[in-house]
């Protein structure tokens, strides 16, 4: 009996510490977006194809999705700055296929989070200012 709850709990703990971060994206991510939140201020923030809720619930904002080049292209073409929230995928994909928007981006953060599961996994997130 012993050895089995000792097993049930060493279990436990290792999905409590491994899997559950995984799977909460939202937590993990709470940090950099109230950092964002603050480095913005009032300025206008957009998304650029980053899923989910949890930049407009910890940044208390609404922050408009943006999932095409064009619409980011009108965005950054404002006379206002304004402050875009992107995987590193995206921000290196621009940089390639878009020099004419890249050179407008100036980065205020940067965060990388390594995969708990898959420790040569790195997803890294950018608050960018155009």
């Amino acid at each position: 009996f012993a050895l089995l709850t000792g097993a049930t709990v060493l279990l436990y703990l290792f999905a409590l510490l491994t899997i559950i971060p995984e799977m909460n994206r939202y937590r993990s991510r709470k940090d950099f977006l109230r950092q964002a939140s603050q480095i913005a201020g009032t300025q206008a923030v957009i998304d650029y194809k980053y899923e989910g809720y949890a930049s407009s619930f910890y940044m208390q904002r609404i922050v408009p999705m943006v999932t095409d080049v064009e619409t980011l292209r009108k965005y950054v073409n404002q006379a206002e700055p304004v402050f875009v929230l992107m995987e590193s995928a995206h921000y290196d994909q621009l940089r390639r296929d878009e020099p004419e928007i890249f050179a407008q981006f100036e980065v205020m953060l940067d965060q990388s989070w390594q995969s708990a599961t898959n420790p040569k996994q790195v997803r890294r997130m950018l608050l960018v200012k155009a």
